[in-house]
């Protein structure tokens, strides 16, 4: 529906033209038999550089879509946007997600470390990837910038930045229902409300609701895993005291519950087994067994007899055998006030949020439901409370020069608990370190508190009418206070001291660019941008002290060059990016050898390049007939990677000792995580006009992909194979575009692809792997 632009908010100039220009097309929503097709060329106004730009306008690789064209494509999750985003994968395992951008992945679930892409909320900075579980309900766009932010958006950037912006309140009353119902007992519902109480005061309800059943089989006595339970609410108000002045409050809350992969994954696929050495190796042959559990029977490898190394794994991917009870319970609530005042050629932001986030995954921990020889479950319980307060002053005129300057504080209090049970006593009980008798194996609590301050500015000047030059800087300060207070079994880890240390992090993030107006339909441009990564803590001394071992902040710098171009009289749009990347110490998740035990941690690969290039094409071929197609080619590289070994493999150069005391392992040459070469997606859809006014659209997307490695080993075991998938839609419209109905079928070929692959303890390696073949049947409702 129609919105009337607030004084307080009101562009000027070019950006009048933009906003005119939307609102148009908003009231072009309301004809009849309204086509898909006619929200799918829409020019979207973004915020990529903390103002408003029209999307082909920004000189820089950014993605976004509309809530309308997200809803065409059936995109519902934070992680579907990989299917319009050239150069990003989307992955989960557990409670958390694992996205990567041009090759610079998310290793992080756990509060020692932070992600690289920076993912936000309407503009407010969110610290755990598990608070983009339930974002996508009433949206009004979503952007994806490609490539390091760290100028307008600050840390944890290296790879790129997320925003999901939800729709404001309006002056006027609308709503909408959606409901779907799919194999696996889906039911699903989401719907809002806008209601105008006064010309100055408004509101807007939004929420969602879903039920699934799982689709991991459990032959054990445990639940079927990926089961899930999610509900989710918003309640925003807009408020307009003045005419220069709009206020934005917001709070939302999470709840989603599940049997799923625990902390990190719900599946043990095997380990590397080296016959030669006699012993498990990186650089060994896969051997599908569980190398956590003994079953007191000699197994082969290659024909060799090996002796006892584990029980076998059922390779079905959607099948497990346990007899615990995987959870995943994940919670959040989340505040935030948006203060804008126009005063005159300038304004003043304002963003203040508070989010409490809570997670409670917990799994069966020997993967198996042999419970007279082992039965372990574990958990790993995660608090957060994050304040964040950011401050912009930018230009709101015409003038050749374009500004933003601004502060960001933020407050990020952490606690963790991890540990293991052993329920049989086997290992216990035992006196923990008061004395006291227990079943736990092991109990860890780590305590990381945050405080993050930053002052950043960015300006483009008009040299000539059709040539711009940019330039901006932003002085970031991370303090990080660590504490840890473990025990456990003496022949799990021993009683290892407590550790509280304090380090800041702190680094100068710069960009600059050109850009070159060729015409009215082409932009050239050109930039140079860094990122920053803070470092952290590992859980654990570094040998001969009492001081918690360290990894080093990840820095990027990425060169680029890339066009906008909008060809055969606005019908398509192709757009073209190229860019060449430098890191240094980037942060690699692994497991370090402590005391001969293998403990999750960080280390830093000194060198790694990644370059690669960038397609996206959207075209109105015909009145009815749209199509749309990304591709995307990428090239990483770790050049200089000394990478922690397996604790006890007995590999890497025994003159190169890590923190732990293990050898090192020569990774050079390696790609990088979850990166796979070539990855492209293509959509098509035909509008066909009925009888009755109505419209019929079938629709399919498409997406190839190639090989790639889930971790940082390169081993043939965590290697996810090319593939594609398949989506089908077909969507009736009614003559007065209220009402929609859509059968839909997701991943028609049923691969099972590995969404999340890590190596864990037992250096066992641990899997998740996306959802098999899904159809249903989606009805939505518009006032």
């Amino acid at each position: 529906m129609a919105t009337k632009t607030h004084p307080s908010v009101r562009a000027k100039g070019t950006k009048a033209s933009v906003l005119l220009g939307t609102a148009l097309v908003s009231i072009s929503f309301m004809t009849p038999a309204q086509a898909q097709s006619k929200s799918f060329m829409d020019e979207i106004v973004v915020t990529a550089q903390k103002r408003e730009q029209g999307l082909q306008s920004v000189p820089l690789a950014v993605t976004a879509a509309t809530g309308e064209q997200l809803e065409m494509l059936n995109l519902t999750d934070v992680g579907d946007v990989e299917f319009f985003t050239p150069g990003l994968l989307w992955g989960e395992g557990g409670s958390s997600q694992w996205p990567t951008i041009r090759g610079v992945n998310t290793p992080v679930n756990e509060n020692i470390g932070d992600p690289s892409v920076a993912f936000f909320i309407n503009g407010v900075y969110k610290s755990r990837t598990g608070q983009a579980l339930a974002t996508m309900v009433d949206v009004e766009r979503i952007e994806v910038l490609r490539g390091p932010q760290g100028t307008l958006f600050g840390r944890n950037a290296t790879a790129g930045a997320i925003n999901v912006v939800s729709r404001k309140p309006t002056d006027e009353f609308e709503y909408g229902v959606d409901g779907t119902f799919g194999n696996y007992s889906t039911l699903e519902a989401q719907g809002y409300v806008n209601i105008p109480i006064t010309e100055k005061f408004q509101l807007r309800l939004a929420g969602s609701g879903k039920s699934r059943d799982g689709y991991v089989n459990n032959i054990g006595t445990g639940p079927d895993l990926n089961d899930e339970d999610i509900f989710y609410g918003r309640l925003s108000a807009r408020i307009l005291p003045s005419e220069n002045v709009e206020v934005i409050a917001r709070i939302s809350g999470m709840d989603r519950d599940r049997a799923g992969g625990g902390a990190f994954t719900y599946k043990v696929l095997g380990q590397m087994f080296d016959v030669s050495q006699g012993q498990r190796s990186v650089f060994g042959e896969p051997v599908f067994i569980n190398p956590r559990v003994r079953d007191g029977i000699a197994d082969f490898v290659n024909g060799v007899n090996v002796g006892d190394i584990g029980v076998p794994v059922n390779l079905d991917p959607y099948v497990v055998d346990t007899n615990f009870k995987n959870t995943e319970r994940t919670k959040s609530i989340d505040a935030d006030l948006e203060i804008t005042v126009d005063l005159d050629g300038m304004e003043l932001k304002s963003i203040t949020a508070y989010s409490d986030f809570s997670s409670l995954p917990t799994n069966d921990n020997d993967f198996t439901s042999l419970s007279d020889i082992l039965n372990r479950s574990s958990l790993l319980s995660q608090d957060a409370e994050t304040f964040t307060q950011e401050i912009q002053l930018s230009s709101n005129d015409d003038g050749p020069l374009q500004w933003v300057v601004g502060a960001f504080y933020l407050n990020d209090k952490t606690f963790e608990i991890f540990s293991i049970d052993d329920e049989n006593g086997i290992q216990g009980p035992f006196p923990n370190r008061d004395g006291d008798l227990t079943t736990f194996v092991f109990n860890r609590q780590t305590d990381v508190d945050t405080e993050s301050w930053a002052v950043f500015g960015q300006a483009t000047y008009n040299l000539t009418e059709d040539f711009s030059i940019t330039a901006g800087g932003r002085y970031t300060e991370d303090k990080k206070d660590f504490k840890l207070r473990e025990f456990g079994w003496l022949g799990f880890l021993g009683f290892n001291p407590d550790i509280d240390s304090s380090e800041t992090f702190d680094k100068f993030t710069w960009r600059l660019g050109a850009e070159y107006q060729v015409d009215d339909d082409s932009l050239l441009y050109a930039s140079v941008a860094t990122g920053f990564r803070s470092g952290g803590f590992n859980r654990f001394v570094d040998a001969g002290t009492t001081d918690a071992n360290t990894f080093d902040s990840e820095t990027i710098r990425t060169y680029e060059v890339g066009s906008k171009n909008s060809l055969l009289d606005g019908r398509m749009r192709l757009n073209l990016a190229a860019y060449y990347s430098k890191l240094k110490n980037q942060q690699v998740a692994t497991v370090i050898s402590v005391g001969g035990t293998g403990q999750s941690g960080f280390d830093n690969a000194g060198k790694s390049e990644i370059y690669g290039a960038e397609l996206e094409l959207q075209a109105q071929v015909t009145e009815n007939w749209f199509a749309q197609g990304t591709m995307a080619y990428v090239h990483s590289e770790y050049k200089e990677y000394f990478a922690a070994g397996f604790a006890g493999d007995g590999l890497g150069d025994p003159n190169v000792i890590d923190a732990g005391g293990s050898p090192v392992i020569d990774l050079a040459g390696n790609t990088t995580e979850r990166s796979p070469e070539f990855r492209a997606t293509l959509l098509s859809g035909y509008d066909f006009p009925l009888d009755n006014g109505g419209m019929l659209t079938p629709l399919v997307a498409f997406t190839y992909t190639s090989s790639f490695y889930n971790t940082q080993f390169n081993t043939p075991l965590l290697k996810q194979d090319s593939y594609t998938k398949t989506d089908l839609r077909l969507v009736y419209t009614s003559p007065d575009a209220r009402f929609k109905i859509e059968g839909y079928v997701e991943n028609l070929e049923d691969e099972a692809v590995i969404s999340r692959g890590t190596y864990g303890g037992s250096n066992a390696a641990f899997v998740s792997y996306a959802a098999p073949l899904t159809y249903g049947l989606r009805i939505r409702l518009r006032n």
